[in-house]
Formats: C-alpha cells, sequence, structure tokens
C-alpha cells in the first residue's frame, strides 16, 4: 500500500462509501457535497483506509481495461513504484 508523504490538507476531508458507490466531500466541518462515484473492480479493488489525495485528472484514461475516468482523483498508485 502507498501512502502519502504529503502535507496534510487541513480542514477538507472526502469520505468514500465503496459499498454505496458514494463519495462526501466536507470542508471546515460543514458544506456536505455528495456524488455517485466508482470504485475499484473485484480483480482491482479499491482498498479502504485513510489516503490523501495524489493527483486530479479531469479526464483519465485506463487502457487496461479501455475505460474514461473524468474527474479522476488517484488516492494511491495502483504500482507502489511506477508512475502512470
Amino acid at each position: 500500500m502507498y501512502f502519502c508523504h504529503c502535507p496534510i490538507a487541513e480542514n477538507k476531508r472526502i469520505l468514500v462509501s465503496i459499498s454505496q458507490q458514494k463519495m462526501w466531500a466536507y470542508e471546515n466541518g460543514g458544506g456536505q457535497v455528495e456524488w455517485l462515484v466508482s470504485t475499484g473492480i473485484a480483480s482491482s479493488p479499491t482498498l479502504p483506509g485513510v489516503f490523501q489525495i495524489q493527483s486530479h485528472e479531469p479526464n483519465a484514461y485506463a487502457a487496461n481495461w479501455n475505460l474514461g475516468m473524468p474527474y479522476f482523483m488517484g488516492i494511491y498508485r495502483p504500482v507502489p513504484t511506477i508512475d502512470l
């Protein structure tokens, strides 16, 4: 598992429910916003845990699955030693 050694984003939190496929964003303890999300598939699951956003991509693309991922937020590297 890859952990970010970046500074923590104070007063900002994102909660993702893998079972509900939803995400909630909070800032300064309020301002809850809710979105539908798509987490990993069975062969490449999303890992539960506490993470920090590593990257934002407005139109990411996963060539392995021929899958467009608009508004992508990367929380960890799929392969810890390789930048994709």
